[in-house]
Formats: C-alpha cells, sequence, structure tokens
C-alpha cells in the first residue's frame, strides 16, 4: 500500500510524463486487471479447437496474429487440467517462444498461464508428459513497430493456474509482443485466454484516484521501471 500512495503522489505532483518512458504496471490477478484496464477475451482457443490441433507456425485468432519465431508448430488442445477448454503449446522447441500481433495498437495485454510439474492430462502424451517438467522463467517484451517499449520477467507457480497482465503508460500503446522462455528448456507450458484492452492509463489526477482506489481494495498490481 505504501508503494502504491508514493506511486501515486509521484504522478500527482509531477504529472503522467514524470514516469520513464515505458513503464509499466503488471498484475498477476486476472479480476483486478480487467477492472483496471477494461480489457476483454481476445482469444479464446476453444474457438480454434476444430481446426486443430495442428495449427502450423502462425495463425490468427479474432485480431490476434500468433507466430512461432523458431519455425515450429503450434499446438491447440485441451493440454492442462489446470486451466478450462484448450490451451495452446509449441512442440519441439528447446525454449517456448511466441510472438503475438494485434492488428492495431493496444494499451494492455493480459493471458492465462500454467506451468504443470505434475498434471493427469499430460499422462501418455509422449515428450509431454510431467516427466519433461523444467522450471521456466520467461521475458516479456512490448514493442511498438520495430521498437522496443518495454519488458518484464515472470516465472509462473508450478501446478498452478495463473495469469499475467501488463498496462502500459507510453500514450502509443504497442501493437506486437514477444515472449520468449528465457531460463529453462523443453518442458510444458501452455497458455490459455488472452485478454486484450485498448485504453490507456489515465490521466494523472485519475490515476491518483484509481491506485488509491485500487490499493485499498488490496488489487495486486506490481510497478516495474
Amino acid at each position: 500500500m505504501k508503494r502504491l500512495l508514493f506511486i501515486a503522489a509521484v504522478l500527482l505532483i509531477f504529472g503522467l510524463s514524470s514516469l520513464s518512458r515505458g513503464d509499466i504496471f503488471v498484475f498477476d490477478d486476472k479480476a483486478d486487471f480487467l477492472s483496471a484496464t477494461g480489457a476483454t477475451e481476445a482469444a479464446d482457443f476453444a474457438d480454434a479447437a476444430s481446426s486443430g490441433p495442428d495449427m502450423g507456425t502462425s495463425f490468427t485468432l479474432g485480431n490476434l496474429t500468433f507466430t512461432s519465431p523458431t519455425g515450429y508448430k503450434l499446438w491447440i488442445r485441451d493440454w492442462s487440467a489446470r486451466l478450462d477448454n484448450e490451451e495452446l503449446a509449441i512442440s519441439g522447441a528447446e525454449d517456448l517462444d511466441v510472438d503475438i500481433s494485434f492488428g492495431g495498437e493496444v494499451h494492455s495485454l493480459g493471458f492465462e498461464f500454467v506451468e504443470p510439474e505434475s498434471d493427469t492430462n499430460l499422462s501418455g502424451w509422449g515428450k509431454y508428459d510431467y516427466t519433461y517438467f523444467v522450471d521456466s522463467t520467461f521475458t516479456v517484451t512490448l514493442r511498438s513497430g520495430a521498437t522496443d517499449v518495454d519488458s518484464f520477467t515472470f516465472n509462473a507457480p508450478n501446478d498452478q493456474a495463473a495469469f499475467v497482465g501488463v498496462w502500459s503508460t507510453l500514450p502509443q500503446g504497442f501493437d506486437t509482443v514477444q515472449i520468449r522462455e528465457t531460463t529453462g528448456g523443453i518442458g510444458n507450458e501452455f497458455f490459455g485466454e488472452f485478454y486484450v484492452g485498448t485504453q490507456p492509463i489515465p490521466v494523472p489526477g485519475a490515476v491518483l484516484l484509481g491506485i488509491l482506489g485500487l490499493g485499498a481494495a488490496g488489487l495486486k498490481l506490481r510497478k516495474f521501471s
């Protein structure tokens, strides 16, 4: 709470421009993320399941285009019991890397994620069996055209449904996200539903009120520079 108050005070005194270029807010709670950003569901892999599981190296779902930069195939299947419906996986890669483009400018992105160390759905799937578990850390890079906007890392808790969300302070937003497995190796990691928002972070006065209100409500929010 003290940290949230400090951020709010900085915004009030110096204005939004006082934040270093590319500052971002990162969430680990879906309800808080959706409430703060106004983001809505952009990709539910159940919608693409009828044409799966082999989606090739690139496919478009709604306004989101998913691409495997390593050239390995993208697969959609109900891989994990930890998340509802189907999940996205990448086969054959030493690292789980994916690029996501939005077809336009956005200001927030969130996605469900699971890294199962032991999961009943995986039994019998060969190399996708839980015996191939490797604990991994991922770097998420926001890009606007050819320019890196900002980045952050996450390491999801094992065997739990997790959520990762980001809200950028940059007025122009971002149009692409690169997700890279920077620590770990071949193993089991799966993406669930994706959420996207086009609402920029409000003007400083509104940010102050919003941060104070969300902080008082116990928002799970972290500030990254």
